[in-house]
């Protein structure tokens, strides 16, 4: 559990990496979930680094999709 306060004019993708920061617990989760905001390549990729899934529903129009 954490909390991160930002104004309106923030990306919800950006506030990632500060939530994580703040995070009440020592250990950092193995999966997040979210919304379609967070279907990010760049933030899945940066997340897996920390040895973290994003779980997240694919955004409309998706090019390429996840791969399982």
């Amino acid at each position: 559990m954490a909390a991160c306060i930002a104004g309106a004019d923030v990306h919800e993708t950006q506030l990632v990496e500060p939530v994580l920061t703040a995070r009440f617990v020592e250990e950092k989760p193995e999966r997040l979930g979210g919304d379609r905001a967070y279907d990010s390549d760049p933030l899945d990729a940066k997340l897996a680094q920390q040895g973290i899934e994003m779980i997240a529903q694919h955004r409309k129009g998706r090019k390429k999709p996840k791969s399982v």
